[in-house]
């Protein structure tokens, strides 16, 4: 009896209350507790509805509040982003403002002051139309080349090398790229994801690679490569020279000038020239910057010139493997690698009109291609004989292509450069033309 009791006493589940109410028959009595709170069976399943409803709808606006905050967030970090590229990219352009400002100063305060003002002053009347001449072309020729430097491409690897790659798929021989020499070796950039020409280089700053690039000149704002090397030595020898002239022409005026502006005329007896301080003043800084200018660029000519005689880089200078393969063992015909066939367009800041090379193959002083003359750059007439040049200077195997088409022939399996070009997307495979 004790233990029917305890039996009876203990607490029955609500499942197992159900399913006791369910087996005796006892549904009604569930229907009656349901009416009992007020509610019909249908009229919970419609609250049930409705709360979950309510707790879709609340995590869809957490959603969302998590998509707008992400995509602020995403656009915080584009405007940073945006914001650090235009500071940078506005320092990379102060040296360049400075550049231009000097230049600009020079030829106002050379012509304004001194060939307009001062000569008449001083008695030298007759010098004007000389001073005027000699400067104002020497200007011109510098600010000439100082655009060309700036905005010319300095050599980005030509989309006819990229087909000319495709072309002969596995024939060529691609080595990794090493800081030493290696002539006749086309090299693979793991930046651009691409094979470049040999003497070609990447560029940091300016993203991509650069057919003989020298360095990455912030006073042009650009690289130095095989475009525009002309042009940079022409910048630095006319802006040397326009220095030296307006030191030279100025020199004896100016020191007439502040003689008289610091009144030292017991010291030295020299006519008073009548001048106003502030001609006196801007004549001076001209001299100041003249001297300056002439100072910083005349070392850096004088390093630059005797690379391009060479015909080494800034980068190749510091190759040590071998002796320089480039090196023609002539000044004038290493020179010509950039300036092309000696002529008038040596002094102009122009591409040169008879080119030696294409800046994708160089000659070597051990080739058996003949004379420079018979390896000058192809026009689009001769494209069969340069991509001749070009096979035989980097080496490609002949069995590799048939003779009567550029399709592969060879049967072996595909080897790893196949797979890996067949593999690159087209936003990989970035080909830049000249």
């Amino acid at each position: 009896m004790e233990e029917a009791t305890s039996r009876k006493l203990q607490p029955v589940q609500p499942v197992r209350l159900h399913r006791f109410l369910t087996a005796s028959g006892a549904e009604p009595a569930s229907q009656a507790l349901m009416e009992a709170r007020g509610l019909t069976r249908n009229e919970e399943g419609r609250e049930l509805r409705e709360e979950d409803r309510f707790s879709r709808a609340a995590s869809t606006c957490e959603v969302a509040d998590t998509c707008e905050s992400r995509a602020a967030a995403q656009q915080m970090q584009w405007l940073a982003r945006g914001h650090e590229d235009w500071r940078e990219e506005g320092a990379a352009r102060v040296p360049m403002a400075v550049s231009v400002t000097v230049l600009l100063y020079a030829v106002i305060a050379y012509n304004v002051v001194y060939l307009r003002r001062v000569l008449p002053k001083v008695g030298k009347e007759a010098c004007v139309i000389p001073y005027f001449c000699l400067y104002n072309i020497t200007w011109g020729l510098a600010i000439w080349s100082y655009i060309q430097a700036h905005m010319t491409d300095p050599g980005s690897v030509p989309k006819r090398w990229q087909e000319f790659v495709l072309t002969v798929g596995d024939a060529l021989p691609i080595a990794p790229a090493r800081a030493e020499w290696q002539p006749g070796k086309a090299t693979y950039c793991q930046k651009c994801r691409q094979p470049r020409p040999e003497r070609a280089h990447h560029c940091a700053i300016c993203g991509m690679c650069v057919l003989r690039m020298d360095h990455h000149c912030p006073w042009i704002n650009n690289c130095v490569g095989f475009n525009n090397h002309k042009f940079f030595l022409l910048v630095g020898i006319y802006c040397c020279l326009l220095s030296l002239i307006g030191m030279v022409t100025s020199f004896v005026d100016l020191f007439i000038c502040i003689v008289s502006l610091l009144r030292l005329e017991h010291l030295f007896p020299v006519e008073d020239p009548e001048l106003t301080p502030v001609d006196i003043l801007v004549l001076f800084v001209f001299g100041g910057l003249s001297m300056l200018f002439f100072l910083l660029l005349c070392p850096m000519v004088l390093s630059h010139l005797p690379l391009a005689q060479r015909n080494e880089t800034t980068i190749e200078h510091h190759y040590d493997n071998m002796p320089n393969p480039f090196d023609q063992q002539n000044t004038f015909a290493n020179i010509s690698q950039l300036f092309g066939d000696f002529g008038p367009d040596w002094l102009l800041p122009i591409m040169p009109r008879r080119p030696i090379t294409d800046g994708v193959s160089f000659p070597r002083a051990d080739e058996k291609l003949g004379s420079s003359r018979s390896i000058s750059l192809m026009g689009e007439d001769d494209e069969p004989e340069t991509e001749r040049i070009w096979r035989s200077r980097y080496n490609v195997r002949a069995s590799a292509i048939s003779p009567t088409s550029s399709k592969m022939i060879d049967t072996k399996p595909v080897p790893f450069f196949s797979r890996w070009w067949a593999g690159v997307d087209a936003g990989t495979r970035r080909i830049i033309s000249l």
